[in-house]
């Protein structure tokens, strides 16, 4: 997915070069003069500062970040390989931290974010993952940069909160009554939230369930939602 720098409009994107291979390229606001920004074995763009500065990417064949200027230069590591395995990094609206999605053990292991400095160093803090909202689906900081907006479950339909770092309890932001929330993400003037609803068939339902039982069958219950009995699903 294209990322734009919310301070300038800059983008930049994933795209295959002359080589056919997936690299970071950047584009101005206007969407022209196109420009290579990595020229690895395989890049993949995942996060830009707001103010068109520096990007983090990532390669295919690792599983470490790295961070380079827009304007050229030798990408730095940022995080360390356990940082971002679900969802990549993502830039407070000041441009001077880094949000990572990460796993902390000690006996248990669980999962949270670390808040780093984007000019490197120790992370500054520890925000641990909201109860409420499900660790396997998209997050976004709020457009303050003092919140989180995730996605949990409201009368049993997913809807996103917002979960203060400050402490408190979450709160909900959408009170849909069907439709669950899939993905979503801020305007750049944060006034308007983007959502996909929807309901996604999980564990690999849409995969698995056609061989088992059939396209048409399988067709009626992902489309349908319909829950069934074990009777029936013995059937």
């Amino acid at each position: 997915d294209p990322l734009v720098a919310r301070g300038t409009g800059r983008i930049v994107y994933t795209a295959q070069g002359a080589d056919r291979v997936n690299h970071a390229w950047t584009l101005d606001p206007e969407g022209g003069s196109p420009t290579q920004l990595t020229h690895g074995d395989g890049e993949y763009a995942v996060t830009v500062s707001p103010d068109g500065r520096w990007f983090i990417f990532r390669h295919a064949s690792g599983v470490d970040f790295w961070m380079a200027d827009l304007g050229g230069g030798a990408p730095t590591k940022v995080g360390h390989p356990s940082a971002g395995i679900l969802f990549p990094p993502q830039c407070f609206p000041d441009g001077r931290y880094i949000l990572f999605w990460t796993l902390r053990g000690g006996g248990v292991w669980r999962g949270g974010f670390e808040q780093l400095p984007a000019e490197g160093g120790p992370p500054l803090r520890w925000i641990d993952w909201p109860r409420i909202c499900d660790l396997m689906l998209p997050y976004r900081l709020a457009p303050s940069g003092e919140a989180l907006t995730c996605i949990g479950e409201l009368d049993g339909i997913n809807n996103l909160w917002l979960q203060p770092f400050a402490g408190g309890e979450a709160r909900p932001i959408t009170h849909f009554k069907s439709g669950n929330v899939i993905d979503f993400d801020w305007s750049t003037d944060g006034k308007q939230l983007f959502l996909k609803l929807g309901t996604v068939p999980d564990w690999g339902g849409a995969y698995f369930l056609p061989r088992l039982i059939g396209p048409a069958r399988a067709k009626e219950l992902l489309i349908t939602n319909r829950l069934i009995d074990a009777v029936e699903a013995e059937r």
